[in-house]
């Protein structure tokens, strides 16, 4: 799939790229990754967005290149005044809460974006790789996800005026 040419504004995120992360394959008695793969998300146009121009969770081979990504605000109406949410130009994996492990991307291709105004109650970034592994039980076996080596790139990406609250 390719998400390009378009502009996008007024949501929570502008682009989201999920899978399913790792399930148990019924009547194989195994752990299967269901990831989102071999998509490119290039030369949009993501603007006055809550919580990411761009985020990336369960997902293999992909690229998010030429982008322009500004006015994120990380106005979160609903979330816990406690706990407030971080906000970012691409937000790539990690996202662990209490009792959830998070998410993790694999051959992931982040280059060539121009980020910024991004503004935050708790943190600002202005691209967050962050890798959350989980060992699922016992069925015959444990198995670990991510399985193998990540193999994230990040370059030539230019990303100014990050900002919070606090």
């Amino acid at each position: 799939n390719v998400i390009s040419g378009n502009i996008i504004s007024g949501f929570g995120y502008g682009v989201v790229d999920m899978g399913e992360g790792a399930l148990m394959r019924t009547g194989h008695n195994k752990w299967i990754k269901y990831y989102n793969s071999n998509n490119t998300i290039s030369n949009n146009i993501i603007y006055n967005v809550t919580r990411a121009g761009v985020f990336l969770g369960y997902t293999e081979n992909e690229i998010v290149s030429g982008n322009r990504i500004y006015n994120i605000t990380g106005l979160v109406p609903w979330s816990n005044p406690s706990a407030p949410l971080d906000a970012g130009g691409i937000i790539a994996g990690g996202d662990d809460i209490s009792g959830w492990l998070g998410f993790n991307n694999m051959n992931l291709t982040i280059k060539n974006n121009e980020i910024n105004n991004i503004n935050s109650d708790n943190i600002a970034y202005g691209i967050k790789v962050e890798q959350s592994q989980t060992e699922y039980p016992h069925s015959p076996e444990s198995k670990i996800f991510p399985d193998s080596i990540e193999y994230t790139k990040v370059f030539n990406n230019l990303v100014w005026g990050m900002s919070t609250n606090e």
